[in-house]
C-alpha cells in the first residue's frame, strides 16, 4: 500500500520490510545492511463503511500521532485504497 524507501544520497532503495502489529499501531521497518535504519508507523482505526461493498469492516490508517490518512483495506471485499487528500483512490478494482 505504501512506497517505502531509503535515503542513500542519490539512490533509494528499500532492502527489506518487517510488518509489525501492535495494539492498532502498524510499522514498517526498513532493513538496510549497514545503512540507516528507518521505520514508518501507522495507526489503524477499524469498523468503518467500506464504500464498495457497504459493510462496516473498512481499515484506515493514518500517519502515526496525526489526523493525516493514508490508505484502506475492506476486510469482507479486499478493496484497497489510498488518500489523495480527502479523496479515497481505490488500487484494485
Amino acid at each position: 500500500m505504501l512506497s517505502l524507501a531509503l535515503d542513500e544520497g542519490q539512490d533509494r532503495k528499500a532492502i527489506g520490510m518487517l510488518p509489525s502489529f501492535t495494539f492498532g499501531v502498524i510499522s514498517w521497518i526498513i532493513h538496510a545492511g549497514g545503512c540507516r535504519l528507518t521505520v514508518i508507523v501507522l495507526e489503524k482505526v477499524v469498523s468503518n463503511e467500506c464504500p464498495r461493498c457497504g459493510r462496516a469492516r473498512l481499515n484506515v490508517y493514518f500517519s502515526d500521532q496525526t489526523d493525516n490518512r493514508v490508505g484502506a483495506w475492506c476486510e469482507f471485499c479486499n478493496l484497497k485504497a489510498y488518500y489523495f487528500g480527502e479523496k479515497l483512490v481505490t488500487i484494485n478494482s
